[in-house]
């Protein structure tokens, strides 16, 4: 008989898989976490098999969805919260139906089903799976399913590893089910039994024994709690008098009563008294009792009961405190009710005289009602009688602001003096005293809105006898008109300061430009303040929002980005906008840097270059670098400072707070400039 040589890599691999089932195995007696047990399964799985993914898939409670419960390899939101229905065409679901393991060496030319989407964003290539068995006539726990993210042949002694696997799976979980269900089982066991001790321990029953002949009462622990006793010593017996000395003075004697009663009728008797226990707390017993009799109709013992009714006592108190305070919110109510009919019937007795007095203008109602500003009547309590629409929603609240305290807070006006104007001096209230107030201007905010502007008038109505009966007053709307006159002034003060700026930048570029004769003087200044012009025309289209670098930089060399054979620039970087504070000073620098180019540098020669590149460093920073080349040699740097370099130094460095570096090089001037522009944004434009 020969025998086939099992190949080293098989033989690994099988070695693997045995020592995986005897480590998982030894750990799954031991665990008494499902969840960690299946975590730890879908691990080694992984590592015996070689796959990148695992996992896990629990059948639900209501058979129709599974529940990805554990697994390894798998993005966050997919463990513990995926499900899946088992009423689709998917691998899963087919899988549950067969009873053999299931497997996809290439899902790709798989036609037995699909598989779910989350499968084929995680890379899926290959799967294999094989059913967890539930417990005797239990359906499956669910799915052991390896992913692999290439394609990948399972052997028969893959499927036969992952089968045991699944067996000794399913085993653990049946241990763990039922370990929990007895465990469940004497926790309940126990919760009944400790409910039933503290029943006992904390009942409210006692139960004791009189023994009328030699007078000594016996008793339980209960009743001995209830009176304050030693337990001990009561089970003994003790004689009634050290009973009768917890019963309350003021209860004592209709309780010897009672007593005396039953011995003599050989009855029972009931009685419901306080007791004073030493500390001297009190409580309340309910005790009823039995008369056993001897021969010749004497009494022979009683036992009975002693309730312990603190509790009910003290509800019934309880009750009776509630009630008397009930009786007097009623009464407090009864009055405050009386109190407001009384003001009803005062302010109907107002409005109707007002309205009296007021019938000759109701024909002007209508016309009040349309007009679009607020219109209204307050009577000289406050109360707001009648207003217009507009006016309800200017003022939405039954009084006005000067009586209604919680609003005056929201109402803020100034005077000509700009002094604040008191709740007093309100127009209304100056109206109601017989005032004329025109025209005083409030901001009106609410809580948790936005101020708005709101100017009021306030104009006295005279009754027959001359008081004031009422007020007209008048709120318009002059929000908008606020705001634009706040725009207005604005725009004002931007245009001066922008006026005061550039003059002052062209008085200093008179003061510091130097030319041989007239003419370059003026070529010099008109080129100098064409920039600024450019700078502010730029500034001007964006509402002074900012300038936007690349056509600031056109606009200085568009006559050298045509490429037509003579010197060229090129312009290079990411759209990016200048804050406005620094648009002009910037320009005034390009130029300065342009017009050498063209006087001496690359940009005086038809075969010289210019490349002007940026970008944008960390925290905001922009470094520009310009860049000449092709034109005559610089001759190192200039012996002394010229109009130019004054200006970059006082622009960039000096004004924008930016750093300059220059290299006279052989073949032409480079300059790199670089500028904090997150700075440079949260200066004020004024």
């Amino acid at each position: 008989m020969s025998t086939r040589a099992v190949p080293d890599w098989q033989g690994e691999a099988l070695l693997r898989q045995q020592t995986v089932l005897a480590r998982f195995g030894e750990f799954a007696l031991e665990a008494d976490d499902l969840d960690e047990i299946l975590t730890t399964a879908c691990r080694l799985v992984g590592e015996a098999l070689g796959t990148e993914m695992a996992k896990v898939v629990e059948l639900q409670p209501d058979g129709k969805t599974l529940l990805v419960r554990a697994g390894i390899g798998w993005r966050p939101g997919i463990v513990g919260q995926l499900r899946l229905p088992l009423d689709d065409e998917s691998s899963e679901t087919y899988s549950m139906k067969s009873p053999e393991a299931i497997v996809s060496s290439d899902i790709a030319r798989e036609t037995r089903f699909r598989f779910p989407d989350f499968l084929i964003e995680h890379g899926v290539k290959a799967m294999a799976n094989v059913s967890i068995l539930g417990a005797s006539g239990q359906p499956p726990f669910g799915l052991l399913q390896v992913d692999s993210r290439r394609p990948r042949d399972f052997s028969e002694s893959d499927l036969n590893f992952l089968r045991s696997y699944a067996n000794l799976l399913a085993s653990a979980v049946a241990r763990l089910r039922v370990f929990g269900e007895v465990s469940r089982r004497e926790a309940e066991l126990r919760a009944s039994r400790d409910r039933q001790a503290a029943a006992l321990e904390t009942g409210v029953i006692g139960f004791f024994t009189w023994d009328a002949c030699d007078r000594t009462v016996s008793a339980d622990k209960h009743f001995a709690r209830f009176f304050g006793l030693d337990p001990a010593a009561l089970a003994a017996g003790l004689p009634q008098a050290r009973i009768a000395e917890r019963i309350h003075p003021g209860d004592r004697a209709a309780v010897t009563e009672v007593c005396t009663v039953a011995l003599r009728s050989l009855g029972d008797f009931a009685k419901e008294f306080r007791l004073v226990h030493p500390d001297g707390s009190l409580r309340w017993v309910m005790v009823r009792s039995h008369c056993y009799e001897a021969a010749a109709r004497r009494p022979l013992r009683y036992t009975g009961t002693a309730v312990d009714v603190t509790a009910a006592k003290e509800a019934e108190a309880a009750l009776r405190r509630a009630n008397e305070v009930l009786e007097a919110r009623v009464a407090e109510r009864t009055r405050a009710l009386t109190e407001a009919n009384a003001r009803l019937r005062t302010e109907a007795a107002e409005r109707e005289r007002v309205q009296r007095a007021l019938q000759q203008a109701h024909q002007m109602e209508t016309v009040v009602a349309h007009l679009p500003i607020g219109a209204g009547l307050v009577a000289p309590s406050g109360r707001i009688i009648v207003g217009n629409p507009e006016f309800r929603r200017l003022l939405p609240r039954a009084v006005i602001p000067s009586v209604d305290r919680t609003a005056r807070g929201n109402w803020l006006g100034w005077g000509p003096d700009g002094r604040p104007v008191a709740a007093e001096d309100f127009p209304a209230a100056r109206a109601l005293r017989g005032e004329v107030a025109l025209n005083v201007d409030f901001l009106h905010r609410e809580p948790g809105g936005e101020g708005c502007w709101r100017r009021i008038s306030g104009i006295p109505i005279p009754g027959d006898d001359g008081s004031v009966i009422a007020a007209l007053v008048v709120i318009v709307d002059v929000h908008q008109e606020k705001l634009a006159s706040e725009r207005q002034m604005l725009l004002t003060r931007e245009v001066d300061h922008r006026a005061k700026n550039m003059l002052a930048v062209v008085q200093a570029a008179l003061r510091l430009t130097q030319a041989p004769d007239t003419e370059s003087f003026i070529r010099a200044i008109e080129g100098r303040i064409a920039a600024l012009a450019r700078a502010q025309t730029l500034l001007a289209a964006d509402s002074w929002s900012g300038a936007d670098l690349h056509r600031l930089l056109h606009g200085e060399l568009s006559a050298f980005l045509g490429g037509s054979g003579g010197p060229c620039a090129v312009i290079e970087g990411p759209r990016l906008v200048l804050p406005p504070g620094a648009a002009q000073p910037f320009a005034m620098a390009i130029h300065e840097l342009a017009t050498n180019a063209i006087k001496y540098g690359a940009l005086s020669r038809p075969t010289g270059r210019l490349a002007i590149t940026w970008s944008m460093a960390e925290e905001e920073r922009l470094r520009l670098r310009w860049e000449e080349s092709g034109g005559p040699a610089t001759g190192g740097a200039p012996r002394r400072t010229g109009f130019g370099s004054r200006v970059l130094a006082g622009t960039l460095r000096d004004q924008l707070g930016g750093q300059v570096g220059m290299a006279w090089r052989d073949e032409g001037l480079a300059c790199d400039i670089e500028l904090p522009l997150a700075r440079l944004r949260q200066e004020p434009a004024l």
